[in-house]
């Protein structure tokens, strides 16, 4: 199925998807935002400042969304002022940097040195390793902050408690079971690609490890598709 993928077209997809995601996600974002800025004005005082706690997370996850690192990471500062375990909520910059960015893209480069392997050189496969570690780095700010904040999911379900003592924490348990399904989903990927990179030097014969059998794939079955590709194009 990767010989029969056009690598270019998908990486450029994956940049319009990427730009397509974080501008609906701050659309949606920030006009939950301006509704919970309505409510809070409506509603809160000024004496009861942790009524602002809301606010802080809307802004920061519509901040995320637009990715504006500066307003997300004041936002996200005084929301954690102002509850250190509710303060910590970054899910939407992991859900669009990490789910939707990064690990996406770490498998296409990863599928763009195992395909390209010759064609690129020494050069061009040095270019793509720097891409997939700058991918990595970018990537493990997020995932500390999610794996602490799910971490903290007792914390947050004493607050709820401490303000309502018969609240429902039913959508705290499902926000937490969203979390750890959507981490769990993201290592795995993670781990799946780090075993394919892997691959491109342990495989010396096609520099192409095939995660669905769990071995190299042969360079015959690799040229045998190529060829077949190429056979249908001058059909």
């Amino acid at each position: 199925l990767a010989n029969l993928t056009n690598l270019p077209v998908a990486l450029t997809g994956m940049a319009a998807f990427r730009i397509y995601n974080h501008a609906s996600g701050y659309k949606k974002n920030a006009k939950a935002a301006h509704e919970v800025l309505d409510a809070t004005l409506n509603e809160g005082t000024l004496e009861d400042v942790e009524a602002f706690l809301p606010l802080f997370l809307a802004v920061t996850a519509a901040a995320d969304s637009a990715n504006l690192l500066l307003v997300s990471a004041v936002t996200a500062l005084c929301a954690k002022s102002l509850n250190l375990a509710m303060g910590k909520d970054r899910t939407v910059r992991f859900f669009q940097k990490v789910l939707l960015g990064t690990t996406p893209a770490l498998w296409l480069k990863v599928s763009l040195l195992q395909h390209t392997y010759h064609d690129l050189k020494d050069e061009g496969r040095r270019a793509v390793i720097v891409a997939i570690l700058l991918a990595l780095l970018a990537a493990a700010e997020p995932m500390m902050e999610q794996i602490d904040y799910i971490k903290n999911h007792n914390a947050r379900v004493a607050h709820a408690r401490r303000l309502d003592p018969i609240a429902s924490i039913r959508r705290l348990r499902l926000h937490q079971f969203y979390n750890l399904v959507t981490f769990s989903l993201v290592c795995i990927l993670i781990i799946a690609s780090f075993i394919r990179f892997a691959g491109v030097w342990l495989c010396t014969d096609s520099h192409t490890f095939q995660l669905s059998a769990m071995q190299c794939l042969h360079a015959t079955d690799s040229q045998r598709d190529v060829a077949n590709v190429t056979h249908s194009d001058h059909i």
